[in-house]
Parts: structure tokens; C-alpha cells; sequence
């Protein structure tokens, strides 16, 4: 029995300053931006936000992304497979500061490679952070802000699937690079349905992240998130598998929640390249002024097939 850990991305849409593509990864969007990329079929898959790879002629992608602050982009794949039964169904929308994914599929496990869908969704923005007491430009200092995340995982929705695995994660990225390991580096949220033992759970939590920054130098911040469902197993079983992930409620920018040197708070000013004030939780349509004074603090679709049960939210750094 072979285990399935993958993440995907890619599907659909048209709106002023939107644009289209088969497929897309965060590396394909510069700042500002946002993107959404959705895929179903057979797949085999890569860290969130990156593409994935499907097999040939058993996938279906497709996907779009934005420059502009206020446009939200939507993407939805479906892709459908007999007489071995694979369906599979993802979607999502995203602008810059919040994302709504969904994925679901139901597949059989004698198939060649894993059936799989996924939704991945995200924005990157050009930050500086001007520190009122110009001494400290060019310090290291402490970066945190916050996502609010809410959602559902589903494993195992009817009584007889065999196995299957459901997986959401919202992983920040620092000029392109992950942020140095640690608790507050990554969130991530996984579970496998087995026959007989479903696997539900619910998140709906604030997640902090952190790093470190230079103060007066500007900085690329990505934020992405992926949907993922799929088999968790091959081999001869012809009893289907099933799985939903559906965060179409919220990932949402919360806001900075601490800029700190040494422990100790530092007032300053933000710019941005999109003109967005990420000091502030998300607020959709109008950007804020590019300069805003900051002293110390600041913080703080698309479809469902299945009503899912409810547990306790975890985290987990990968």
C-alpha cells in the first residue's frame, strides 16, 4: 500500500484586470498580485502554492491572477473518469488579502497514480517598513501578522470509502523563500478517513505568523493557501473513496500584529507597491493611503456537496 501526501493547484475566469492560464504557482506571480489555480484528476503534487504535476490526458487545470488590488479572480476544474470511477471537483476565489477554496472528490483506489483535487489560492505584495526613529533602519526586526482561517476537512463522508486523505495548509513566503522553520512558520491541517473511521474537523482560529525583516528595506510577502483531497492508497480495492475540504468561508489577512527589535515595539510607517495599508484586517474594494502610522501595535465559491461533521481545530508545523 503506498501512502498519498500531495498538494496541487488550477481552474477559470474573466474580469477587469484578470487574466487566465492553465495553471499557475506563486512563483508564476510577481507583486503585487493575487492568484487562484485549480485541478482535478491524477495527480502527483508539490509544497502549497507551487504547480503540480497531473498525468497526462487525466487532468484538468486551469487558472487565473490579477495585479490589482481590488479584483478578486475565480477559478473552478472538474474532471470525470469511467469506467474506473474518479470524479473530481475544485474550486476557489482570490484577491490580495483573501482567498476561498474548495476541493471534493470520489475516485476508486485500482487506479493508475492518485486521484486527486485541489484548490490554491493566494497574494504577494512589495512591503516596506520605515521605522519612526530612523536609527533603527536597517535593524532586524521581529515581523508577525495574523490570518484568520475557517473551515472544514471530511474523510470518509459515506460509511463504506476505503480510504482517503483531506488536507488544507496556508504557508507565507518571505522574497520567495519559506520562513525559517518553527512554530510559527507554516499552518497545516491533515487527516486520513479509513474504513469504518471517518475523519472530520473544523477550524476556525486565528493563526499568527512571524519572521524577520530589515527595517527600511523593502521585502516581497507571498501568503497562499491549498484545498487538497484524494486517495490515500493504491492497489486492488474497488470500493471508492471520498473526501471534502471546503474553506470557502474565510482566509482572510487579519492584520500586523507586532514589529518588534530586541523584544521591544517599534513604531513606524508601512508602504506597499499595491497601495494597500496591510496594517489593517482585509477590507475588500478601495485600497488604503500607501503611508500609515503604525505605534507599536496594530492587529487586531463556491460550492458544497456535502454537510460535513465537526471536531476540534489543530496545528501542526511541517
Amino acid at each position: 500500500m503506498k501512502l498519498l501526501f500531495i498538494p496541487c493547484a488550477a481552474w477559470i475566469l474573466t474580469a477587469a484586470g484578470a487574466t487566465s492560464a492553465a495553471e499557475l504557482g506563486r512563483l508564476d506571480l510577481a507583486a503585487p498580485g493575487a492568484l487562484v489555480s485549480t485541478c482535478g484528476g491524477m495527480s502527483f503534487g508539490g509544497a502549497v502554492g507551487d504547480r503540480v504535476t497531473g498525468l497526462p490526458g487525466r487532468f484538468s487545470c486551469d487558472a487565473a491572477q490579477t495585479a490589482l488590488p481590488n479584483v478578486t479572480v475565480a477559478a473552478a476544474a472538474t474532471y470525470d473518469e469511467s469506467p474506473i470511477l474518479v470524479q473530481t471537483d475544485a474550486s476557489g476565489q482570490s484577491a490580495m488579502g483573501q482567498t476561498h477554496l474548495y476541493a471534493h472528490f470520489k475516485a476508486r483506489h485500482d487506479t493508475v497514480g492518485f486521484a486527486a483535487a485541489a484548490a490554491t489560492g493566494g497574494w504577494v505584495d512589495n512591503l516596506t517598513l520605515n521605522p519612526v526613529n530612523v536609527s533603527l533602519i536597517g535593524q532586524i526586526a521581529s515581523f508577525s501578522f495574523t490570518i484568520d482561517v475557517g473551515g472544514t476537512l471530511a474523510g470518509q463522508v459515506t460509511t463504506d470509502s476505503f480510504n482517503s486523505l483531506a488536507r488544507f495548509g496556508v504557508k507565507p513566503y518571505l522574497n520567495d523563500a519559506s520562513f525559517a522553520p518553527g512554530p510559527e512558520s507554516e499552518f497545516s491541517v491533515q487527516g486520513q478517513g479509513q474504513l469504518g473511521f471517518p475523519y472530520n474537523e473544523t477550524v476556525n482560529q486565528i493563526v499568527t505568523f512571524t519572521t524577520d525583516i530589515t527595517l527600511g528595506t523593502a521585502f516581497e510577502l507571498g501568503v497562499f493557501a491549498r484545498a487538497l483531497v484524494g486517495v490515500a492508497s493504491t492497489g486492488p480495492v474497488t470500493v471508492p473513496s471520498e473526501a471534502t475540504v471546503d474553506f470557502s468561508n474565510t482566509i482572510t489577512w487579519a492584520g500586523i500584529s507586532a514589529v518588534s527589535v530586541g523584544g521591544i515595539a517599534v513604531p513606524y510607517t508601512l508602504t506597499s507597491a499595491s497601495g494597500i495599508d496591510w496594517t489593517q484586517p482585509f477590507a475588500a474594494a478601495v485600497p488604503e493611503p500607501t503611508s500609515v502610522l503604525l505605534w507599536a501595535t496594530g492587529l487586531a465559491l463556491f460550492g458544497v456537496r456535502h454537510r460535513l461533521g465537526q471536531r476540534s481545530p489543530s496545528k501542526k508545523s511541517d
